[in-house]
């Protein structure tokens, strides 16, 4: 049987075995605990045979999207203090990867890329939506939904697009004003291939911002899209058949 390699989003179990935790250093080996169980429980549903964690800098201004826009995340309240003590912790463990310059999100779906193309198999591993951008299988493991599906490569390009148009608030990305996921989602219906999506995404833009709307849209677009190669920044010319529609 072929081996499967569980890709972790480590910082959702770094923040979730922080809270509540309010001494960076008594409270550390507690933290520590948490996490390692938290892990456990996900490694026990996986049935895989190997794994990698993957944690942001601690420095979150190490990222790229901050020089797209300083305010990126900015709405986001600040971290439980043990947090970045049991970041530095984990990232001393062998199976980690420290994402420098990027998120844990674009080194995640970067190897899934590189891993998909070599024929081999991969779980991505978080609650988080966005990683809904990468195609095939994944596991949710957020405590009230733990569950396992599979995105398609139009699956995930299709959230590129719907997030295009919506942004995203929890990350103070602006999108278009008065279009949310709901409406992004109806916008994208009728569109079958990815040259209807991007069409439908750049009239809906040039609409609502006629005079900037390239501007607005290219900078929505490098906020929310995840990194598919290394040093990706999201152009036109990011999908060969988006570029030849250009």
């Amino acid at each position: 049987m072929a081996k499967i390699r569980a890709l972790i989003d480590a910082d959702n179990l770094i923040y979730h075995a922080s809270w509540g935790l309010t001494s960076p250093v008594v409270d550390l080996p507690l933290a520590i605990n948490k996490f390692d169980s938290l892990l456990g429980d996900i490694l026990g549903e996986m049935f895989c045979d190997e794994y990698t964690l993957y944690i942001k800098a601690p420095n979150k201004k190490l990222n790229y999207r901050f020089e797209v826009c300083s305010e990126y995340k900015a709405k986001r309240s600040p971290p439980p203090p043990v947090l970045n003590n049991l970041s530095s912790a984990i990232l001393e463990r062998d199976n980690t990867v420290p994402c420098i310059l990027q998120e844990a999100d674009d080194a995640i779906s970067i190897q899934a890329w590189k891993m998909k193309k070599e024929g081999h198999n991969y779980i991505v591993v978080s609650p988080d939506k966005d990683l809904n951008q990468i195609p095939g299988q994944h596991f949710d493991n957020y405590w009230t939904r733990r569950r396992h599906y599979t995105v398609t490569e139009k699956e995930a390009d299709r959230l590129i697009y719907q997030q295009m148009l919506s942004g995203d608030p929890t990350d103070n990305i602006e999108g278009i004003k008065g279009i949310g996921e709901k409406t992004a989602k109806k916008l994208l219906d009728p569109c079958h291939t990815e040259g209807e999506m991007y069409r439908a995404v750049k009239y809906t833009w040039k609409r609502h911002h006629p005079i900037d709307w390239k501007e607005k849209m290219t900078k929505c677009a490098r906020l929310v899209y995840i990194r598919r190669r290394e040093n990706e920044i999201w152009t036109i010319k990011t999908h060969k058949r988006i570029s030849k529609i250009w």
